[in-house]
């Protein structure tokens, strides 16, 4: 059976991220530790939640089917659901930890915010949102028209609504759409940027990513 180029880099991406994570699957790796049950909003279909051993229940959440499909087809989650992000209908305080990765900038502002206190009232111990540091813009792709981003979001905003914030992909000037380096070749541009890091970290307002996380009382 042949293996297609794009099939082929598929799972060197999947061996490198499971045995050696780059910092986004470390991160997640060290908030998640000692959860039991995660709940993944706008999952997708290759979330780096695939990457963080532990937790024994794992529900991915996304309104876009096909994507769901291909990630219970890699084995990611325990369960999936198909539903609107902004009419999430599951129990209150139902899971230990509840993550959005690459989503709260798909909303336009008022409705992110609503998505935010949703996710805080189903998480039992903690809240987890990966995002761009301030507006990225993203046309959608792939026929998914839930890919492009509405709004952006910033340490200042992050942290009134009580989360800790993080620098995770060096500093903002030194990437552009997609996160991609600016400076070619990418693998040279993306090694800059992560060793600004160092700094951007405990600087996020430099960075142009950031983690928010927040514990739930």
């Amino acid at each position: 059976m042949s293996v297609s180029i794009a099939d082929a880099k598929a799972l060197v991406r999947r061996f490198r991220l499971r045995y050696f994570p780059d910092t986004l699957t470390r991160l997640l790796r060290r908030e998640l530790a000692g959860m039991q049950s995660v709940l993944d909003l706008g999952c997708g279909s290759n979330s780096r939640l695939q990457f963080v051993p532990g937790p024994e229940r794992k529900v991915g959440v996304d309104a876009f089917q096909p994507s769901l499909d291909k990630a219970m087809a890699k084995g990611i989650y325990h369960e999936v659901h198909c539903m609107p992000l902004d009419q999430i209908e599951l129990p209150e305080k139902s899971f230990d930890a509840v993550i959005a990765l690459d989503l709260v900038e798909h909303f336009e502002k008022p409705e992110g915010l609503a998505f935010i206190s949703k996710m805080e009232s189903l998480a039992k111990k903690k809240v987890l949102i990966f995002t761009p540091n301030g507006f990225l813009p993203q046309a959608p792709y792939e026929d998914n028209p839930w890919q492009e981003h509405k709004s952006g979001w910033d340490t200042a905003e992050l942290r009134a609504l009580g989360y800790q914030v993080e620098g995770v992909l060096g500093l903002k000037s030194l990437r552009g759409e997609f996160h991609l380096p600016v400076i070619r070749p990418h693998y040279l541009g993306g090694k800059l940027a992560m060793a600004t890091r160092l700094w951007t970290s405990w600087h996020p307002e430099k960075d142009a990513a950031l983690l928010a996380v927040k514990e739930c009382p």
